[in-house]
């Protein structure tokens, strides 16, 4: 999630926002290319896709088609180096996918793979669980199949109830920035906010409250599910480098430090059992991360450690905070407006 910015994994949030910077960046014309790190969490076509987490597999590979022919394309840890030694080109770019989502492995990495490009892959570690769905998924999973017409949530020692009211068609179509539209959207949005700051097992166990509450069943969906770890072995290391994502997905400045510190060097020595090459990449989830965070990333001797900020790299940008540009489902025309903007 992400998810939310996570990108889930970090909540339907700008919208209008982007919408007005678009219009904004329309008006003012393209710019000269500047490096760009590229953003990506799901190949798929979703009807609910809130925070703009999808992008079909025949629009993924027209976006690469585009940036092969466009863009000097190159590993992550090749971008930081070049950026750190003031020697990065211009339309320099690196791609990478957060979280570990199995599409990654079973069609990214794929389609990278045959068109000669390179992507980084962060990975939520102890997330790597092909039967059971980030919880971010999972909370939409639960929220909309339920069978209840309330569900409540206990957080802090204060219990709120959710009123979901009756399914209806409208639950399950929602777009990239669109603000929730029934009860049950209102819901997911509300619990989503609440389990957000809470440690991976408190985390875990109210989700798990709330599907025995809506009558859903554990498992995870095709469409959804977390790659394995014997998948994120077996990714092609000429083509895919693993990258550091924490150990549970967590929202870093939210956690005590010593959690902080824990959640990065254990997730950053965890992924490099799995790749067996040394992991100095690092993706702050839901881009969260404040200067103590910063501290604990640049202790762990990372090469770079990327937000989700929506900009360019340009010359005075700190490693240890790159900027990362979210690609949406967009056609390679859209794609070369939207890169030619910022």
């Amino acid at each position: 999630m992400a998810g939310p910015q996570h990108a889930v994994p970090s909540v339907p949030r700008f919208g209008i926002r982007r919408a007005l910077k678009r219009l904004g960046r329309t008006l003012a014309g393209p710019r000269k290319a500047r490096p760009l790190i590229l953003m990506y969490h799901r190949i798929a076509a979703e009807a609910y896709d809130p925070w703009g987490l999808a992008v079909p597999a025949e629009r993924f590979a027209e976006q690469l088609d585009w940036l092969k022919q466009n863009r000097n394309v190159m590993p992550l840890a090749e971008l930081a180096q070049l950026h750190r030694q003031g020697t990065l080109p211009g339309n320099a770019c690196a791609i990478t996918f957060d979280d570990g989502y199995a599409c990654n492995a079973d069609i990214a990495a794929p389609l990278l793979e045959g068109k000669g490009l390179s992507a980084t892959f962060f990975l939520a570690s102890r997330l790597l669980d092909p039967e059971r769905e980030f919880w971010w998924d999972d909370l939409e999973r639960i929220v909309l199949g339920s069978r209840a017409n309330e569900l409540s949530l206990e957080v802090a020692g204060r219990r709120e109830t959710f009123l979901l009211g009756y399914p209806q068609a409208a639950d399950q179509v929602r777009n990239f920035g669109e603000a929730p539209n029934t009860p049950r959207q209102q819901a997911i949005d509300a619990i989503w906010a609440r389990l957000l700051p809470l440690a991976s097992v408190e985390i875990a166990e109210r989700i798990d409250a709330l599907r025995l509450q809506a009558g859903v069943a554990k498992g995870a969906r095709p469409s959804h599910r977390p790659m394995s770890r014997e998948q994120a072995s077996a990714l092609p290391a000429g083509t895919i480098s693993i990258g550091g994502h924490t150990l549970h997905h967590l929202s870093l400045p939210d956690r005590p430090r010593s959690e902080r510190e824990e959640e990065i060097t254990r997730g950053l020595r965890e992924c490099e059992k799995l790749s067996e090459q040394p992991v100095t990449c690092f993706a702050y989830p839901y881009g969260h991360h404040d200067s103590e965070t910063g501290e604990i990333a640049a202790a762990a001797g990372l090469v770079c450690a990327c937000t989700t900020e929506q900009r360019a790299i340009n010359a005075g940008t700190d490693p240890l905070f790159l900027p990362r540009v979210q690609v949406l489902n967009w056609t390679r025309e859209e794609l070369a407006r939207e890169l030619a903007h910022i």
